[in-house]
């Protein structure tokens, strides 16, 4: 029952978020490290007064009585993360991270300095799959350890 009351109040939560601006920059997420990371870091950078909601995983799993994922049907395409703000309601960690580098001038004054930035938040996004073992069993399946070793240090652009 507890599970029930506290995936309620989450789906009424995001509800209002999506139906209304909230005062403050509110970014929704799981209770772990993951994908959305680099989102607080940018806010805290630039001293930003944000809420931060974070979803149990036992929550996003949470089935109600028709065997449905409720909560998920709260998110765009039953995705988390979720950005809003008063000017945007955003759901992909990646559009995130570019408009809160622009909003927040960390993108840098010309092309080529806002590339370079780019270029290092997607090492930052792609910084969980290396390095959290989220996916590894995807990686590791029947390759030796020597290329595994291979492949995290060419990723860290330490390759011969």
């Amino acid at each position: 029952m507890a599970k029930e009351i506290l995936a309620k109040e989450l789906m009424a939560r995001i509800q209002e978020l999506l139906e209304q601006a909230p005062t403050k920059p509110t970014l929704v997420y799981f209770d772990i490290i993951g994908f959305c990371w680099p989102i607080p870091c940018l806010l805290h950078m630039k001293n930003v007064d944000y809420e931060l909601i974070q979803i149990p995983i036992f929550q996003w799993a949470y089935c109600d009585e028709h065997v449905k994922q409720a909560l998920k049907a709260c998110f765009r395409n039953g995705h988390v993360q979720l950005y809003v703000d008063s000017e945007v309601k955003l759901n992909q960690s990646n559009l995130i991270i570019a408009y809160l580098g622009e909003n927040y001038d960390l993108i840098g004054g010309n092309t080529k300095k806002k590339y370079d930035v780019m270029d290092a938040l997607v090492h930052a996004y792609d910084a969980p799959f290396h390095f959290s073992g989220l996916f590894q069993a995807n990686f590791k399946m029947g390759v030796s350890c020597e290329v595994v070793t291979a492949r995290l240090e060419a990723f860290l652009g330490n390759s011969v």
